[in-house]
């Protein structure tokens, strides 16, 4: 029995349809099932950094500059730079002489190695203050276990 015209043109119709739609999604899919990006970003000041990403930590003062962040796409580990005019640790933040987890990303604006000095720590993250650049990273959300030896002002 030989297929119809108006058979065939409907196979057809379907097949490409059924593609468009697979080549239209197959990116998206592969967006949604690889593997998870790390959250990239730059702000001009600390109040526009806090007011953009609820993520990053509330002790970032408001007039800290040249703010970097990176996250991993699940927020457990996380590092930041910001340029504190003055040099000074924000008032919650306290010397310490901290368990050091090594910093599990890394960012071109991130020095090798400074995770492994550690002058301080706020809230959960633990910081390396270069003169008036503040390094700051968090490993795998945990919160930090450390020895308070005096506040740092």
């Amino acid at each position: 029995m030989p297929l119809r015209t108006s058979t065939v043109a409907g196979i057809t119709a379907t097949a490409v349809g059924v593609f468009t739609l697979g080549y239209t999604l197959l990116p998206v899919a592969g967006e949604l099932l690889g593997p998870p990006r790390p959250v990239r970003a730059g702000y001009a000041s600390g109040a526009q950094a806090k007011a953009a990403r609820p993520s990053l930590p509330r002790w970032l003062p408001d007039t800290a500059t040249e703010v970097d962040y990176k996250a991993s796409s699940n927020g457990g580990d996380r590092l930041l730079h910001a340029h504190l005019p003055g040099g000074a640790l924000p008032a919650a933040c306290s010397s310490a002489v901290p368990s050091a987890l090594p910093a599990k990303l890394s960012a071109h604006w991130f020095p090798a190695g400074i995770d492994r000095r550690p002058t301080a720590s706020c809230g959960q993250f633990l910081v390396a203050l270069d003169g008036e650049q503040l390094y700051a990273w968090q490993s795998g959300g945990a919160q930090v276990s450390v020895t308070t030896t005096a506040a740092a002002r």
